[in-house]
């Protein structure tokens, strides 16, 4: 089997926004994605946690074209509104029908 160079993109987003922009990621063209919840802190300080609904964070593996579309479409409609951040990383995949 032959691996391929993918690109990881992660985003932490606060967990009330996780359907809608699952929906968004769906319709530009994600495959499949991981979820999980995610806690921490940041430069703006730790979140109250449950009080406020936590974050989740939400992971896919897509190729550079797509990965290049998520970005821009969080810069447009997440990341000024929202208490989220996005970054991906460089991965190698088997299977590449998934991805």
């Amino acid at each position: 089997m032959k691996n391929i160079e993918r690109k990881l993109v992660t985003i932490v987003i606060e967990q009330a926004i996780e359907s809608r922009l699952i929906r968004d990621l769906h319709r530009i063209g994600v495959k499949g994605h991981t979820v999980t919840k995610a806690n921490g802190s940041g430069p703006h300080g730790r979140r109250a946690g449950e009080i406020d609904g936590g974050n989740v964070k939400i992971e896919t593996v897509v190729s550079s074209d797509l990965r290049e579309a998520i970005i821009e479409h969080m810069e447009h409609n997440y990341l000024d509104k929202y208490a989220c951040v996005v970054w991906s990383s460089d991965v190698t995949v088997s299977r590449e029908q998934h991805f």
